[in-house]
Formats: C-alpha cells, structure tokens, sequence
C-alpha cells in the first residue's frame, strides 16, 4: 500500500518499526481514589521534572507510574510511545526481556483511550485484545496494565483457561471493559460460544 510508511530505528540492540497509515481471573475497574492526597502531593512535585513528561504522557499514568517506583522510561519506551501516541503510529518492537515493553504498548493505548473518552464521553467499548501464548504472561500483562489504569476509570478483563469460561463470559458482557487480555484457545472458545 502506497498510504503506508514505514520507518525502523535501531539503538542500543533494540528494533523498533513505526507504521503510519494516512488516514481520509477476573475484572477490574478503576476509579479515582482520593484517599491518599498527601501521597499525590508529593507525586505532583515530581511531574513536571519527569522524563515522562516529555513522551506526552498524561498526568494520570505518569503519577501511576511514579508511585509504582518507575522513575524513569527504558529505551524501547523512549523509542516507542512518542508515535505511538502522538501519530497513532502502529509499532512492532523487539527487545529483551525485562526491557519494559507492555508498557510500551500500554501507555499509547491508555492514553489514546483517554484522549477518545475526551471526545466522545459514551466511549465504551473493547478497544484493545491483548493475546498472549500462556496463562501466566496474561495474568502479567493485566496486572501491569492495571497499574497505571489506577486513576483512570478503564476497565480491563482476564480471560484465560483454569476459569470458569461462564464466568468470564457474564464479566465481558456485564462490565464491557476496554482492554481484554487473552489466551488464544479461551478466547476462541468464547468466540465459539457465541455463534
């Protein structure tokens, strides 16, 4: 396709594609929790001076972030969420493990959710499946994405094997949350279930 360009950084062994298309267990919800203001007081100090700042980053992640004690973004995060958020640019990344890429992926989809919820305040709906080969990387995955959904009122779902599969089912249709996170093989039993 003519519409599409393609750029590819290399830095430090890390390989990061940027596509721009030109364009005519369980649930959880997150709601604001005021309970802890001299905690974000302290929190509020430190985002102006954050390196997350200058990757356009909300103030809502950004404060989730520093209150789980990351500081600092790594390099694929460097490298990643700028197009990613400010072009809506599609990114395909490789990089060691522990190297921070859910949160690569997670922090543009956050942040483009909360800049859609801006526009449209009856924005509901899945807006992101997250597969992933294993159980145990879901239930990963899902808590790390929750952790800087805190303040944010986005709505994530697990929906792995080893639960009961009608469960999950009555959460996907009850809560309509944004984010599913997934195992393939439940996932297509639930596709499968509904025809």
């Amino acid at each position: 396709n003519t519409d599409l360009k393609k750029r590819i950084k290399t830095t430090n062994g890390f390989v990061v594609t940027t596509i721009n298309e030109d364009e005519n267990d369980s649930f959880v919800e997150h709601e604001s929790d005021d309970s802890v203001e001299e905690e974000d007081e302290i929190i509020d100090e430190n985002l102006e001076n954050s390196e997350w700042k200058s990757l356009s980053i909300p103030n809502s992640i950004i404060s989730s972030l520093l209150k789980s004690n990351m500081k600092t973004p790594t390099e694929i995060q460097k490298l990643t969420i700028p197009p990613a958020i400010n072009e809506r640019q599609h990114i395909f990344g490789a990089a060691p493990t522990g190297s921070g890429k859910t949160l690569a992926f997670a922090i543009p989809l956050i942040t483009n959710i909360l800049q859609d919820r801006k526009l449209d305040k009856n924005c509901k709906y899945l807006r992101a499946l997250v597969l992933t080969p294993t159980r145990e990387l879901a239930v990963q995955i899902k808590k790390h994405i929750e952790q800087i959904t805190k303040k944010t009122g986005i709505q994530t779902a697990l929906v792995v094997g080893g639960l009961a599969i009608q469960k999950q089912e009555r959460i996907l249709e009850r809560f309509q949350p944004e984010i599913v996170v997934a195992t393939p093989g439940r996932f297509w039993q639930i596709l499968e279930s509904c025809k």
